[in-house]
């Protein structure tokens, strides 16, 4: 019986993140060996490709988020847990999973963690701003870019007025 591709991905993604460098090429060599196949351009040549490596991506994200959990941990402190997401961004960037997958990840993350974990987890994303907003539409529509990625307007534009009052 042959393994199912998504099973195959998870242990090819399993396999890149133990990686120091190169996680998305060791990834791409992974999934051509397990028999996934790509363009010259380097696309994922069928959508069925695409959500079984997002799948896998997404599994792996869980099986380090419940292990964190059970172990009282913050999980975007685990190096496992930042791999996985960075490799998620990439995958999205090279055409091999749908381009709201790093997203879609990101929320799964904030969803098992407290407040104050989660400030960690917007450190990362700001970090990464500019990379997972070449995956998001750029026009000009309220829809178009998630409001997480966008520019916040500047204290100073606010007249102090219109600033809201703190006590």
């Amino acid at each position: 019986m042959a393994v199912p591709l998504s099973q195959a991905a998870l242990s090819c993604v399993k396999a890149a993140v133990q990686q120091q460098s190169g996680q998305a090429d060791s990834l791409l060599a992974g999934l051509v060996a397990a028999g996934f196949s790509y363009s010259a351009e380097g696309k994922s040549e069928s959508d069925e490709q695409q959500e079984d490596l997002a799948l896998a991506l997404r599994m792996a994200l869980e099986e380090s988020l419940l292990r964190n959990n059970a172990a009282n941990r913050n999980a975007i402190t685990d190096e496992s847990v930042v791999a996985i997401l960075d490799l998620a961004v990439e995958a999205a960037l090279r055409g091999w999973v749908p381009r709201q997958l790093p997203l879609m990840a990101v929320h799964e993350l904030f969803e098992g963690q407290t407040a104050k974990q989660c400030g960690l987890a917007f450190e990362y994303l700001e970090k990464r701003v500019d990379k997972l907003s070449e995956l998001t539409e750029q026009g000009e529509h309220k829809y178009s870019q998630a409001a997480l990625l966008r520019s916040a307007p500047r204290a100073s534009a606010c007249p102090t007025s219109e600033r809201p009052v703190t006590s």
